[in-house]
C-alpha cells in the first residue's frame, strides 16, 4: 500500500406456540398460578450465561508464521476477530504492515500484534486489563519465538498507554482499537480520546484500525478520511492518523497529557 494523506484503500469487493391442559373445572393449570411464582420459576429455569468454551488455537493467516498457531483460552468475555476478517483487515493494510510499531491496546489473544509480527512489523505492544489474557499471550509469543519482540502489559489501556507514547519511536504505528463490543458505549469518549491522543504523538504514515459491531454508529469517531468497511455484525474503520482532527476545546488537555 503506497503511504498517502488520503484514503488509500481499494474497494472490497422462532416462536414457540405454548399449549393449555384444563382440569376438570376447565380451568387451566397454568391459570391458577400467580403472577409472582410463575415468574419465579421461569427465572429458576433459566440457563446460566455461558462464559467459556473450549480452549484453541487461532490461525497465523500471512507471513513467516503462516499457519502456526495462538492460543486462545476460552473466555468468551475475549473475542478474537474472525480469521476473515483479519485476513481482509491486514490485505488492506498491505505494505503499511512492514516495519511498523503495534499498539494492540485491549489485545485479548494477541492476535493482532502476533499476525502484524508475522508479516513484517518491527515490534508490538499487548495491552489487556485480564492478567489471563496477558499470561497467554506470553506463552504464544514464547512457543512462536518472537517475544523480544512483543513488551506485554496487564492493566487499563486508558490509563497506561498515554504514559508510554510520550517518547514515542521513529517506525510509524499501527494502533489496533479493538475492544469489547460493549465498551464503545460504556467508555466511548475515554475511547475517542485514547484515539486522539495517539494520533497527536504518531509518526508520520501512521493508522488506526477500529472494530465495531453494526450497531454502532460511526459517524461518532473523531472526523478523519476513514475507510469503513461491514463483514455481517463486525464493523472496521481505518485512518491514516495524520487525517484525524483534534477539537480545540481539547487543546490543553491533550499538552498536559503530552508532556
Amino acid at each position: 500500500m503506497q503511504r498517502k494523506k488520503t484514503n488509500v484503500f481499494a474497494e472490497d469487493s422462532l416462536e414457540a406456540q405454548e399449549g393449555h391442559e384444563e382440569d376438570a373445572s376447565g380451568a387451566s393449570p397454568r391459570a391458577n398460578r400467580s403472577p409472582r411464582a410463575s415468574r419465579s420459576r421461569e427465572t429458576e429455569q433459566k440457563p446460566a450465561a455461558k462464559r467459556f468454551i473450549r480452549p484453541t488455537k487461532l490461525r497465523i493467516i500471512g507471513g513467516t508464521l503462516r499457519r502456526r498457531g495462538v492460543v486462545y483460552h476460552g473466555d468468551l468475555m475475549t473475542r478474537p476477530m474472525k480469521d476473515n476478517i483479519r485476513e481482509n483487515l491486514f490485505n488492506i493494510l498491505g505494505d503499511v504492515v512492514r516495519g511498523a510499531f503495534l499498539w494492540d491496546l485491549f489485545a485479548g489473544t494477541g492476535i493482532l500484534a502476533i499476525e502484524g509480527i508475522s508479516r513484517g512489523a518491527s515490534a508490538a505492544i499487548c495491552c489487556d486489563l485480564s492478567r489471563s489474557s496477558t499470561s497467554t499471550i506470553r506463552k504464544s509469543a514464547a512457543e512462536l519465538g518472537i517475544e523480544r519482540q512483543m513488551q506485554i502489559v496487564t492493566g487499563d489501556a486508558f490509563r497506561l498507554i498515554p504514559e508510554r507514547i510520550k517518547d514515542p519511536a521513529s517506525n510509524h504505528w499501527i494502533a489496533f482499537f479493538c475492544p469489547p463490543y460493549e465498551l464503545w458505549s460504556k467508555r466511548f469518549e475515554e475511547l475517542v480520546r485514547l484515539i486522539e491522543i495517539i494520533s497527536l504523538r504518531a509518526p508520520a504514515g501512521s493508522y488506526v484500525v477500529c472494530e465495531m459491531d453494526q450497531k454502532f454508529a460511526t459517524e461518532q469517531l473523531p472526523a478523519a478520511v476513514w475507510d469503513y468497511r461491514r463483514y455481517g455484525n463486525t464493523q472496521l474503520a481505518i485512518a491514516e492518523m495524520s487525517t484525524i482532527k483534534r477539537p480545540e476545546k481539547r487543546k490543553d488537555q491533550f499538552d498536559a497529557t503530552s508532556g
